[in-house]
């Protein structure tokens, strides 16, 4: 089977890629999910490549993110990476420029409800192809409410460590993550075994049509902090 995926970091690893769930899969795999992409991405390079693929996978990310052509780098999640690139002492004139206007557009300009509306629109007419949504987020299906997410995998880890902390509902309650401060090594945001619980989830959709996730399929990391976060110098 030849399969496409579409999406966010949590389709694609920047570190140890070899222990990425779609590089655990049984079948022929192309990706075209990239890390930071915003959700009008991941659609259109879905509907221009949906076709060459006997099956589909769709990571939907959150609502607000930037794409932005003009950069090496056109993929930005939010402000945050905005401002930690526009401090950085390597960024040149035109770049610096495009981020700052990035900035000043979403803290003076940018229209949550429109955003959020838009996000829906395109999640509805997803909907209407023959594809396996997977949220990136709680509320990325909002339509429907809440539901189980690979965010929802990923704070295992943060939540054993101490990073994150949740209430009684298990929603995020406090977390002591600082942008920049340690360098996440984990393959798409999840501990190694867990990435090999998910391609064995997406390998039984592949052979059954049926996939289902839920918190107790998922497992605690046994190694250290620092093997998944490392703690920048």
């Amino acid at each position: 089977m030849k399969i496409g995926i579409y999406g966010d970091s949590f389709g694609h690893a920047r570190e140890r890629e070899e222990s990425a769930w779609y590089n655990l899969l049984d079948h022929d795999v192309t990706n075209f999910a990239h890390m930071g992409a915003n959700f009008w991405h991941a659609y259109r390079t879905f509907l221009d490549n949906h076709n060459n693929f006997d099956l589909n996978i769709m990571f939907v990310t959150n609502w607000g993110r930037l794409n932005i052509p003009f950069l090496a780098q056109p993929h930005w999640p939010g402000i945050q990476q905005i401002d930690l690139a526009l401090n950085s002492v390597d960024i040149d004139q035109r770049s610096e420029e495009i981020l700052t206007s990035a900035h000043n557009y979403l803290v003076n300009v940018r229209n949550d409800q429109q955003e959020q509306d838009s996000h829906a629109a395109l999640l509805a007419r997803l909907q209407q192809h023959d594809l396996l949504i997977i949220p990136c987020f709680p509320h990325n299906m909002s339509l429907a409410g809440d539901v189980f997410s690979m965010y929802d995998i990923s704070i295992i880890d943060t939540v054993h460590y101490g990073i994150d902390t949740l209430d009684k509902n298990g929603k995020l309650l406090t977390s002591t993550w600082k942008p920049g401060e340690r360098k996440e090594l984990r393959a798409c945001h999840m501990n190694n075994k867990n990435n090999l619980i998910f391609a064995h989830k997406i390998n039984e959709w592949i052979d059954s049509g049926e996939f289902t996730m839920e918190r107790d399929d998922f497992i605690t990391p046994s190694e250290p902090l620092e093997f998944y976060f490392e703690r920048r110098q």
